[in-house]
């Protein structure tokens, strides 16, 4: 076996005092804290790619915290770098002047450096330590191979916070990214392993001269998230002895604190009938999608005991929703000959084959007399 090295790799973490109304500050930190503690388990050093917190400009209490965690994350371990990408979220303004991570400098001529082990990536640069070279793309700049030193002996990872076109947005992949950096800039043989923040999806991306893709956000954000998982990656990469890099990686999941159950209900459903898995609810955001007939869904949801779930399992918030499904009528009334628009218009509201929902129906005939009368 040849040269190994161990990274992990964790992004988007988004500190804020009650992100989606549900993830706390206290979540944000304890899922932090349980990346660097897995750092002692022989990784070599550890990367972020940008986005720590969800304002430009955190209030004082959050930013506080967070950077405690950072800094006791790698005060009680031994040295070993942590890499720390700025992301679009961590620029205080668009003209990447000054970021959220200033306060980590402790070197006014080092724009990466406060101490031996931090390395504040805040411009297109690249950073090596022994034997690996990071090239960084922090959020906002353009892709430029010149400002790149690449080593084709060394470990070559390119780091980037942003957008590529055509990525997923959402976990099924029926959402695309329309905009962004092209998938071809960042796609070059000098690169071993490429991995990207900004997009909470991880995925890999179709590379053809290179490897990676997006490592998604360490932890669920949003009701957008629910069932899906969020988390970090365990990097091991062995150098082989034709010089090329393989790479194993591991997602290491976090808990979830989004939780999503869809039914569907008709006139046999009973609120008892519905299985709720318990032990997915604890302590989370969780929603509850009920399909049917509106006679149906309204007497699930409006039964009682759903306050019990947030009595004796803690749920954090229970959100009941309601799909009701459109039913078809067949139409009861001939009209294939006509008698006028006005009479048809008044023949197709009496036989029940459309819903008109909470239209006012004098409301309907009398925008059709206007356009009448205007013609």
């Amino acid at each position: 076996m040849g040269k190994q090295v161990k990274f992990i790799a964790y992004s988007d973490i988004h500190y804020d005092r009650l992100g989606a109304k549900c993830v706390t500050l206290e979540d944000c930190e304890q899922v932090e804290r349980s990346v660097h503690e897995r750092m002692n388990a022989g990784f070599d050093f550890s990367i972020f790619c940008g986005d720590r917190f969800l304002k430009r400009e955190p209030e004082d209490e959050v930013k506080t915290r967070a950077d405690r965690v950072l800094f006791e994350g790698l005060s009680y371990r031994s040295p070993r770098p942590h890499f720390h990408l700025i992301g679009n979220h961590d620029w205080v303004t668009r003209s990447k002047q000054w970021h959220t991570s200033e306060s980590l400098r402790c070197d006014d001529e080092a724009d990466y450096s406060i101490n031996d082990f931090m390395h504040l990536l805040s411009k297109p640069s690249t950073v090596s330590y022994e034997g690996v070279n990071i090239h960084a793309l922090p959020a906002g700049f353009e892709m430029d191979m010149s400002v790149y030193d690449i080593d084709p002996k060394a470990l070559n990872l390119f780091i980037f916070h942003d957008m590529v076109t055509g990525c997923k947005l959402d976990d099924d992949g029926r959402v695309l990214a329309e905009s962004g950096i092209s998938l071809a800039s960042i796609d070059r043989p000098e690169f071993d392993l490429v991995l990207g923040g900004d997009i909470h999806v991880p995925q890999r991306l179709p590379f053809k001269n290179t490897r990676g893709g997006y490592v998604g956000a360490v932890l669920q954000r949003t009701r957008a998230d629910a069932n899906c998982e969020r988390g970090w990656m365990e990097v091991t990469a062995t150098k082989e002895a034709s010089g090329k890099w393989e790479f194993d990686i591991d997602f290491v999941p976090v808990r979830g604190f989004f939780t999503k159950f869809s039914f569907e209900v008709d006139e046999s459903s009973k609120f008892e009938g519905l299985i709720i898995d318990e032990t997915r609810i604890v302590d989370t955001h969780c929603e509850v999608e009920l399909i049917g007939s509106r006679a149906d869904v309204d007497r699930i949801a409006n039964d009682p005991r759903w306050e019990n779930y947030n009595t004796y399992y803690n749920v954090r918030n229970l959100m009941l929703t309601r799909k009701y499904k459109v039913e078809k009528q067949e139409a009861v009334v001939d009209m294939s000959e006509s008698h006028g628009v006005m009479d048809d218009l008044n023949m197709y509201l009496d036989s029940g084959f459309v819903d008109i929902g909470n239209l006012p129906r004098e409301g309907i005939v009398g925008v059709v007399n206007s356009v009448l009368e205007d013609k």
